[in-house]
């Protein structure tokens, strides 16, 4: 009966020594060849000032190029 026990734990510290000793591989990514441009996506919306000269005066207004709809009224231009 002594033997048994002597015997499976002879084999189960076998067992995880070969386990331990199994080879292992670490995969690396390489940065170099990862194109950051094309994975960008814009989700803000294009709003700049559009202008207009009515009578010799210079109006603005701020205008969404996205939407092509006006944010705001005009005003005079400073």
């Amino acid at each position: 009966m002594r033997i048994n026990k002597v015997f499976y734990g002879v084999l189960l510290i076998q067992l995880n020594i070969f386990m331990l000793t199994g080879n292992v591989y670490a995969s690396t990514v390489n940065d170099d060849n990862i194109n950051y441009e094309s994975s960008i996506e814009i989700r803000a919306d294009k709003i700049d000032w559009q202008y207009k000269t009515v009578n010799g005066i210079l109006y603005r207004r701020l205008y969404n190029y996205t939407t092509k709809k006006p944010v705001s009224d005009w005003e005079i231009a400073t």
